[in-house]
């Protein structure tokens, strides 16, 4: 869970004294983002503070699909399990645990 949560911080690992994230993190997952179309800054607003979909973007999407693949709705619940994060969660707030800040190993 922690690996999910942090990074839904706005905290920037150490760049100046990370040589791998420079050198292969940085690119790759610049490349790999950019070729999907997709947007971290643009989609974080619209994840919940756990990380996981909201309820209303989940009703939106079983409509969606279902009728394009023309199989009948199906609740939220039957599709989406994010009881676990949301667990995790509510430990994590409760310990008031917060990400590391500044380097990190390469």
């Amino acid at each position: 869970m922690r690996a999910v949560v942090r990074p839904r911080t706005t905290e920037l690992p150490d760049t100046a004294s990370s040589a791998r994230w420079e050198g292969a993190d940085r690119p790759f997952l610049t490349e790999a983002f950019k070729s999907a179309g997709v947007d971290y800054d643009a989609t974080a607003p619209e994840l919940t503070d756990t990380g996981t979909m909201p309820e209303e973007d989940q009703a939106f999407e079983l409509k969606l699909r279902g009728e394009l693949l023309g199989v009948p709705p199906k609740k939220d619940a039957d599709v989406f399990d994010f009881s676990f994060v949301k667990k995790a969660a509510a430990e994590l707030k409760a310990e008031n645990w917060k990400p590391k800040t500044g380097s990190r190993s390469p």
